[in-house]
């Protein structure tokens, strides 16, 4: 089937003041998807891992649309390869419940020769991964990365035991907690993701120090620079709006509740 899928229910780890799921949980979600769909294909982690092989993902976009999921609902994830060149593949998704889209995006991804640290051709891939000529967002267009020279706000962070994946170096989500950890210091709690963008760089890894700098672009749009030393590690541009405080209990799912 050239289209996967997998269902998840939202956990309490991934929920707002209003009990939904966070937009930032969105990322770990996919990335579990894909993890997933190369499985099924016999191209996981592990099953490459033998050839000095493994995959990255080096960028992503995700716009949200209307609102998210409560804790304990179920939500779907729908990928497809969309396109492919000679060293990239790029994927892309929507993310669904109660039969409504409420994420889409797209992500493009490598396959790294591990004592090189270059990507591998993606002719390895060649009849085992079906393209589906579908976009979500529309054309895939570079990353741009945005600096005001506005500086918000900076913060710094000792790479944790917590930050560390399966492949001994920190986990794409650190990166954008950071980013949101920055907001906040400035912006509080009050405010939502509507759209995330992410350019990932080199690895990161237990005991270095991360410094993550916020500026400003204008409205409710912030850019994130995180570095180690004087290198870039990851870019991030989030799109902000205001989150309503409301008792949402009224529209919680009674089906959730029975039996």
């Amino acid at each position: 089937m050239p289209k996967f899928n997998q269902s998840y229910f939202v956990t309490g780890h991934d929920i707002d003041l209003n009990y939904r799921m966070v937009p930032m949980s969105a990322l770990a979600y996919f990335e579990d998807c894909f993890a997933r769909y190369a499985a099924s294909k016999y191209l996981a982690a592990f099953d490459i891992a033998g050839q000095g092989l493994y995959w990255v993902i080096s960028e992503i976009d995700i716009r949200f649309e209307g609102d998210l999921p409560f804790w304990s609902e179920s939500f779907q994830v729908d990928l497809w390869i969309s396109e492919k060149s000679k060293i990239k593949i790029f994927c892309d998704f929507t993310m669904s419940y109660r039969g409504k889209v409420f994420a889409r995006g797209n992500s493009c991804w490598l396959v790294l020769d591990k004592n090189r640290k270059r990507p591998a051709a993606t002719t390895l891939l060649d009849g085992k991964l079906d393209v589906v000529e579908e976009l979500a967002i529309g054309e895939h267009g570079k990353f741009e990365w945005k600096d005001s020279g506005e500086v918000l706000h900076s913060i710094t962070h000792q790479v944790n035991m917590g930050d560390i994946d399966f492949n001994h170096h920190v986990n794409n989500r650190t990166y954008l907690n950071l980013a949101v950890a920055c907001h906040a210091e400035t912006f509080g709690y009050e405010n939502i993701i509507k759209a995330i963008k992410v350019r990932f760089g080199q690895e990161c890894f237990m005991g270095e120090t991360l410094a993550c700098t916020e500026y400003g672009l204008g409205g409710n749009v912030c850019s994130y620079k995180l570095e180690k030393g004087d290198s870039a590690v990851c870019n991030v541009v989030l799109e902000w709006e205001q989150l309503e405080k409301k008792a949402p209990i009224e529209e919680y799912p009674l089906s959730l509740r029975d039996g």
